[in-house]
């Protein structure tokens, strides 16, 4: 007779690796965006120390900040879809749960939790990082990106 509780540690190591393999990919997918925005973040950053910045120095100061715009506007759409392809994973492989028992509770959402901050291509730059949280019950996972620009 099989053992529940293995069965079900079984099972939240299959989902967390599903999870952290697509943590990964998103990660991946986050690696050209960094580099670029890192550098127009040290662009900014000239510009900004200049005292008195020419009409040039000014329209590209203008364009450092649209571009980085830009790239805010194209992390929250990689965001959302990544968030839609959790929610798929949850939904797929998450078995019912009207509270998560604490296997669940810290085996897969602690693990989680730290993929978040281990994974260093989920932290975009100084002001700019990806944050995490998972409602077992619901079977929904909500990504925020955080920023102040």
């Amino acid at each position: 007779m099989a053992d529940p509780k293995k069965d079900e540690e079984k099972k939240i190591k299959e989902v967390s690796k599903d999870f952290q393999l697509e943590l990964k990919k998103f990660s991946s997918r986050l690696k050209k965006p960094r580099l670029t925005l890192m550098k127009l973040d040290e662009m900014k950053l000239k510009l900004e120390d200049i005292k008195s910045p020419s009409d040039e120095e000014k329209d590209k100061l203008k364009k450092v900040d649209l571009s980085r715009e830009a790239i805010r506007k194209m992390l929250l759409k990689e965001m959302l879809s990544t968030n839609k392809r959790l929610d798929l994973i949850l939904k797929q492989k998450v078995p019912p749960l009207k509270k998560p028992t604490p296997a669940w509770q810290k085996g897969f959402v602690g693990g989680v939790y730290d993929c978040f901050k281990r994974d260093p291509g989920l932290k975009i730059g100084k002001d700019l990082f990806f944050g995490c949280d998972v409602s077992l019950t619901k079977k929904k996972v909500y990504l925020e990106l955080k920023y102040k620009f």
